[in-house]
C-alpha cells in the first residue's frame, strides 16, 4: 500500500468524524514517523509492512473514540508539543489564548506598581500536562512559576513535560487542593479548572467522557464549585495589584460577574471572547491600596 492509498484507506475509515483527513495524516505520520506535511510529496512511497500495521492500528483505535493526541501521545500547545494520556486533559485552543491573555497582561499595566528587580511571580492551578506553566517559563524569562495539582499522576506527567522541554528548573511543581499548598504571594493566579456541570457529564462526546479524566472535567452541580472557590481564595494569595484569569464555560459569564459583584476586593474585571466568539476568559485584578 502506497502513502496515497493509505490516506484514502483512512478517510473511508474516520468518515464520520470531525475532520478525518487531518486525523488520518497525524496517525500516518505518527506510523511512519515521519511530518505530516512530507506525506503528499511522498505519495507514491510504498509503507513498509510494519509501518502499514502501526497505521491501521492506530485507525482502529481511533475507531473506538480514542483521542488522536493519547494515540500519538502528543498535543501541540502554542509551539510546544506536550505529552498526554489518559491521566491529564488534552491541551485546547482555548486554553492557548488563555495563556496569550496571560502573557500580554504581564507585559502591561498590571505589573507596573512592581519594581523592575522584584522577580515576577505566577502560579498555575490544576496544572494537567503542565502546557500553561511551561509554556509561561518559556515566554516569560525570569519569572517564577508555581504548578499546583492534586492529582499525584498527572503531576508526575506534568515533571516529565517540564523535563523534556528543557523547563525543569523553572517550575516547580506542588501537589495540593487548589491554592492550599501556595505559601507566598504571587502576581498571577491562572487556572483551566473543571467547569462542566455534572448533568452535562454524560452528554459530551464519547472522545471525551470515556477518555478524559473525569476529575478535571466535573465542576459540581452549576459547573462552577472550583471557580467560586478559586475566586473567593485568591486575594488572600495575590499580591496588590495582582490578576486571577481562568478559564470557563459556555454559558457561565452572567453567574460569574454575580460572583464577582459580590467580593469588593477585586477591580478591572474584565471578559474575553474565544475563538469561536463566546464568552470564555475571565480576568480581574485586586484593588492597590492608594497612596
Amino acid at each position: 500500500m502506497t502513502i496515497a492509498e493509505a490516506l484514502a484507506f483512512g478517510l473511508a475509515r474516520l468518515s464520520n468524524l470531525e475532520d478525518p483527513r487531518l486525523e488520518t495524516e497525524i496517525l500516518l505520520a505518527h506510523a511512519l514517523q515521519q511530518p505530516a506535511t512530507t506525506l503528499i510529496s511522498r505519495s507514491e512511497q510504498v509503507i513498509a509492512p510494519a509501518s502499514l500495521a502501526s497505521f491501521k492500528y492506530f485507525i482502529e483505535r481511533r475507531l473506538t473514540h480514542e483521542p488522536t493526541a493519547y494515540i500519538v501521545g502528543y498535543q501541540p500547545f502554542l509551539g510546544l508539543d506536550f505529552k498526554v494520556d489518559k491521566r491529564v486533559l488534552i491541551p485546547r485552543p482555548e486554553t492557548e489564548l488563555l495563556v496569550e491573555i496571560a502573557i500580554r497582561g504581564l507585559d502591561g499595566k498590571n505589573v507596573e506598581h512592581r519594581e523592575q528587580n522584584v522577580e515576577r511571580r505566577i502560579v498555575d492551578v490544576g496544572t494537567g500536562s503542565g502546557c500553561i506553566a511551561i509554556t509561561l517559563a518559556k515566554n516569560i524569562p525570569g519569572t517564577k512559576i508555581t504548578a499546583i495539582e492534586r492529582s499525584p499522576s498527572a503531576l508526575r506527567l506534568a515533571k516529565e513535560n517540564a523535563t523534556n522541554l528543557g523547563m525543569i528548573e523553572q517550575v516547580t511543581f506542588l501537589e495540593g487542593d487548589l491554592l492550599s499548598p501556595l505559601k507566598e504571594k504571587v502576581d498571577l493566579i491562572v487556572s483551566n479548572p473543571p467547569y462542566i456541570p455534572t448533568a452535562d457529564l454524560a452528554g459530551l462526546d464519547p472522545d471525551v467522557k470515556d477518555w478524559e479524566p473525569i476529575g478535571a472535567l466535573d465542576g459540581g452541580n452549576d459547573g462552577l464549585d472550583y471557580i467560586r472557590r478559586l475566586i473567593k481564595e485568591a486575594p488572600d494569595h495575590l499580591n496588590s495589584g495582582g490578576m486571577l484569569l481562568f478559564e470557563f464555560g459556555f454559558g457561565q459569564s452572567e453567574a460569574i460577574k454575580v460572583i464577582f459583584t459580590a467580593d469588593n476586593r477585586y477591580s478591572q474585571f474584565e471578559l474575553f471572547n474565544d475563538y469561536a466568539g463566546i464568552p470564555r476568559i475571565a480576568k480581574a485584578g485586586i484593588y492597590q491600596p492608594t497612596r
